[in-house]
């Protein structure tokens, strides 16, 4: 019964490292959206918007819906921070486990939950950027990674939930 009860809190603590690892990933790519004809190419990210002819290009920083997807991201790689160390002081040094284990669940489905607002509005929106096309059909992988991450940060939490309801004291 023990044995059973470490295998899902370190697999809920690996679950949380690769949600980290994964969205430090997805936020430091520059292209979420990638579009290139030959003549025409537009790529933007999280952080900056190119576009331009050949021979010449021209970046711009985001503003406006941008900026509230950048800050729930960048909110979720803080949460994801925070969770990774409750639960690594909680499963290997077992202090507090009751708070810390319920702590990191909360963390984990929040982050879960700002990574996948800012991968809806991300989707919604990026027709609403100028292009001669439909930017929507050019979504790149790491848009889906993003959202990969926050299906992992729910699972992670349901992990630690299920942790804490059959074994935690």
């Amino acid at each position: 019964m023990l044995m059973r009860a470490a295998k899902i809190a370190y697999l809920s603590f690996s679950l949380i490292v690769l949600c980290l690892i994964l969205h430090i990933v997805v936020l430091s790519v520059p292209s979420w959206v990638l579009y290139s004809n030959g003549v025409y190419s537009s790529y933007f990210g999280l952080w900056r918007y190119c576009y331009g002819n050949v021979g010449g290009e021209t970046c711009v920083s985001t503003i406006g819906w941008y900026v509230a997807v950048q800050a729930l991201q960048c909110l979720s790689l803080i949460v994801i921070l925070a969770a990774a160390v409750c639960s690594g002081i909680s499963v290997f040094l077992s202090i507090h486990e009751r708070v810390l284990n319920m702590t990191t669940i909360i963390l984990m489905n929040t982050a879960a939950v700002f990574i996948l607002i800012g991968s809806i509005v991300f989707g919604s929106r990026v027709d609403s950027i100028p292009s001669t096309v439909n930017l929507a059909h050019y979504l790149y992988v790491p848009y889906y990674f993003n959202i990969v991450c926050g299906v992992l940060s729910a699972l992670a939490g349901a992990c630690m939930l299920k942790y804490k309801v059959e074994y935690s004291s």
